[in-house]
């Protein structure tokens, strides 16, 4: 029998929803991708999925988005949370001299900007939900104890910025480095230390990292050693050659199918992890609008790969949909339920 079978863990979809193509660096923003969302939420209206929308500052703000959006919040089948990016969000300081180029992070920025700019998207976030926002993911997985204190301070109670075994480190435009090193991060759901967002601590704010782990199934102490080694690390890249292990996340794309999502899912859940976050950028659902979805076959196919994962999950393993904010109040639920004696 599938290990999986006999476990339950909480699935949580976890959506950038944000303006079109951000990786090709244009100062205009469009939005045609918001207008392809009602399929996808119809796609998880048929599993009984719960989607938790992270909605940019001017998709919040723009017409399509209160059009696309609101009727889905009202509907009681997503949940709506913030995804603040740098670039796009009030007060508009500029950082570098072509900021819409850089995109410069929020662990680039002062504390007093940041605070600031939360405060912003906060606020025209929850105008269009109807509801104050309390979930959260940081534009291009910035995120530090600094954003982790502002966070806080604005009352959210969960975030999903953290990226298991994967680091955000490259080179800035002062000539130093920026980004963060995730690679030591917990799988599974956490409260982060102000000294350290990959450092377990005691705050009220709960860590919903991305699902990222193999792409099958080891015992135990083989995976995680295996998992934390470097990706081009010999051993590794031999594994990857032959095709029997694959380091991966879950999410649909061009680099990755069905099978592996699957995999990956089964390897979360033998290894005892509670969630499987699924995360993805609207504008890779659409054509035309990502890297990842310049045609229609693109866009089908990352469909048919989200329809083998909730084929699996939904109907296999018997997972409980959590939009993250569902899933941050469980959580807390069963920390402080009252143990019973056996």
């Amino acid at each position: 029998m599938d290990t999986a079978s006999n476990i339950r863990p909480s699935l949580l979809i976890t959506i950038d929803t944000e303006s079109d193509d951000l990786w090709a660096g244009r100062p205009e923003l469009t939005f045609e991708n918001i207008r392809h969302i009602p399929r996808l939420q119809k796609l998880f209206d048929n599993y009984g999925v719960r989607p938790t929308y992270l909605v940019s500052y001017p998709v919040a703000t723009s017409e399509i988005g209160g059009h696309v959006l609101k009727p889905i919040v009202r509907d009681g089948n997503a949940e709506i949370g913030s995804h603040m990016h740098v670039w796009t969000t009030p007060p508009l300081v500029p950082v570098t001299p072509e900021d819409h180029r850089y995109c410069p992070l929020a662990t680039e920025i002062p504390y007093e900007l940041l605070a600031e700019k939360m405060a912003n998207i906060t606020r025209v976030v929850g105008e269009l939900s109807g509801k104050r926002p309390v979930s959260h993911r940081a534009g291009r997985f910035g995120f530090d104890h600094i954003g982790l204190r502002v966070l806080q301070e604005l009352s959210y109670l969960a975030d999903t910025s953290v990226t298991p075994l994967m680091t955000w480190v490259e080179p800035s435009y002062t000539g130093g480095q920026r980004g963060t090193d995730f690679r030591s991060a917990p799988f599974e759901p956490y409260y982060p230390s102000e000294g350290g967002v990959t450092r377990r601590g005691s705050g009220p704010l709960i860590e919903v990292p991305v699902s990222s782990f193999l792409t099958r199934p080891l015992p135990n102490r083989i995976a995680n050693r295996l998992a934390r080694l470097p990706r081009n690390n010999n051993f590794v890249r031999a594994l990857r050659w032959t095709g029997f292990v694959r380091h991966g996340w879950l999410s649909p794309g061009r680099q990755t199918n069905g099978r592996r999502l699957v995999g990956i899912a089964r390897a979360l859940i033998a290894l005892g992890v509670p969630t499987l976050n699924v995360m993805f950028h609207s504008s890779e659902m659409a054509p035309k609008t990502s890297p990842s979805t310049r045609t229609e076959a693109d866009v089908e196919d990352s469909y048919q790969q989200l329809r083998v994962l909730f084929e699996y999950l939904v109907h296999k393993v018997k997972v409980r949909p959590l939009t993250l904010s569902e899933f941050a109040a469980s959580y807390q639920r069963t920390l402080t339920a009252p143990h019973r004696s056996l």
